[in-house]
Formats: structure tokens, sequence, C-alpha cells
């Protein structure tokens, strides 16, 4: 409800200014499906798959992810722990957020081989300027939660 909350903000930002771009936050099931989490077959577990989630970026404002000013990813990470990745389209980065500080690099490698496959996809050529997008690991400076520790 948090995302959705956080949606509808961005949309009434966007109608008040329309010179601003929207953003998208995709449902934490959307890397679940991505990365086949918790599938039945041990040999797909955990593997990436662009066609499990090809059309829900139907769904976003535009309908063109290019277009977007950034993409939140929310992450389940086995159940019991919450991360966030962000694209920041218009600065070709993915940044990932951890309280307890994981580097996600998984996730954000995944991340970035869906906007490029999804730019195939739907435009029907290669993502341009890939080499220039940046994948950010956790930073130091993202707060810490102190729980969990031992």
């Amino acid at each position: 409800h948090f995302l959705l909350m956080l949606s509808k903000r961005d949309e009434e930002r966007c109608q008040k200014d329309p010179s601003k771009k929207r953003c998208h936050f995709f449902k934490s099931f959307f890397i679940t499906k991505l990365l086949n989490e918790g599938h039945s077959n041990p040999n797909i577990e955990g593997t990436y798959e662009y066609k499990n989630v090809k059309r829900w970026s139907k769904k976003v404002p535009g309908k063109d992810l290019s277009k977007l000013d950034k993409i939140f990813f929310p992450v389940n990470e086995g159940r019991m722990h919450w991360l966030c990745a962000v694209a920041f389209i218009p600065q070709k980065r993915i940044e990932m957020y951890d309280s307890m500080g994981t580097s996600g690099l998984l996730y954000l490698e995944s991340i970035f081989r869906y906007l490029q496959d999804d730019y195939m996809d739907k435009k029907g050529s290669p993502m341009p300027d890939v080499d220039e997008w940046k994948i950010v690991t956790c930073q130091r400076s993202t707060p810490r939660q102190r729980n969990g520790k031992f």
C-alpha cells in the first residue's frame, strides 16, 4: 500500500507540473517472477526469465520505461528482508538500498538485463548507450538497521 500511495503522489505531482517525468513502482512480485523465485522446479529456481514479466511494462505511465524518471523495484529477499532497487532512467544508473548492507548485485544485474530486454522487445532495437549505465551496489551511506545483527 505504501508504494501505491507513492504512485498516486507521483501522478498528482506530474499533473500539477506536466514538465516532470513520471515514476513507476513495481510490485514486489515483479522480482519474484523475473527470477523464478520459489519455482517448483529446482533447475529453474532463481533463474532470470524475461517472458515471465514481459507484459508488466504495459502498465507503466506512457507504456515506455525509457521515458520515466525513476523505476522502483521492491525486493523481498528470502521472504524475510526488504530491499529496494531504483533505476534512475535519465541518469542511466541503477542503485540498491538495503538497510542490512548487502550489495544486491544479482538483483541489480537482473534489473539492468530486464531494462535492456524490454527496450529490445518494445522498440525492436538494442538499448542505446548500454555502456554508459552504472550499477551501484548498496553504499556505506545507506542507513542501517541494528536488529538482526548478532
